[in-house]
C-alpha cells in the first residue's frame, strides 16, 4: 500500500516539478537572475533536488510521524549541504533560468528517482516471492502432517 502510494506521489511530484519548470520557463523575459555569486554546482544540485523530492514524498506518506518527531524537510536539506535559504532559493532561481542546464538537472533527478524506484519494485517482488514460498512451503508442511496423521488412523 505505501508502495503504490509512494509511486503515486512520486509521479505527482515530478508533474508538479515539470509544470513549475514549465512556468518558470515561460515568464523567462521578464527579468533575468544573475549568476549567484556563491553558485551551486549542477550536480549538487541534482543530489538537492533529489532529496527534496524524496523528503517531500516521505512527509506526504508519514505526516503524522513527521509532525510528532518535529522534523522539518528544508532544514535537513540545509543541514546536509550545508547551505542557507537564501542561497539555495537564489540558485534555484538562476537555473531556473539557464533552459537547457535546467533540463538536464531535472532529467537526472527524473532518471536518479525512477532507479530507485525499480529498486524498491525489486524488492518488494523478492519479499512477496519469499512470502508466497513460505506460505507454500508451510501449506505443504501442513498437508505432510495431515497425511501422516490419516496413515497413523489407518
Amino acid at each position: 500500500m505505501i508502495n503504490r502510494e509512494f509511486k503515486l506521489h512520486l509521479s505527482v511530484k515530478i508533474a508538479f516539478f515539470g509544470i513549475l519548470l514549465f512556468n518558470l520557463l515561460a515568464c523567462q523575459d521578464t527579468y533575468e537572475v544573475k549568476e549567484p555569486d556563491e553558485l551551486i554546482s549542477q550536480q549538487k544540485m541534482i543530489d538537492i533536488i533529489e532529496d527534496m523530492m524524496l523528503m517531500d514524498a516521505a512527509k506526504n506518506i508519514s505526516k503524522r510521524q513527521f509532525r510528532v518527531n518535529d522534523i522539518r524537510l528544508y532544514d535537513v536539506i540545509k543541514t546536509k549541504y550545508d547551505i542557507d535559504s537564501t542561497r539555495l532559493r537564489q540558485n534555484l532561481e538562476y537555473y531556473n533560468q539557464q533552459f537547457e542546464v535546467n533540463i538536464v538537472i531535472y532529467d537526472s533527478v527524473k532518471a536518479r528517482l525512477q532507479r530507485k524506484k525499480t529498486n524498491v519494485d525489486s524488492i518488494a517482488k523478492v519479499k512477496d516471492s519469499i512470502k508466497m514460498f513460505n506460505i507454500d512451503q508451510n501449506k505443504k508442511r501442513q498437508d505432510s502432517i495431515k497425511n501422516a496423521k490419516v496413515s497413523i488412523k489407518n
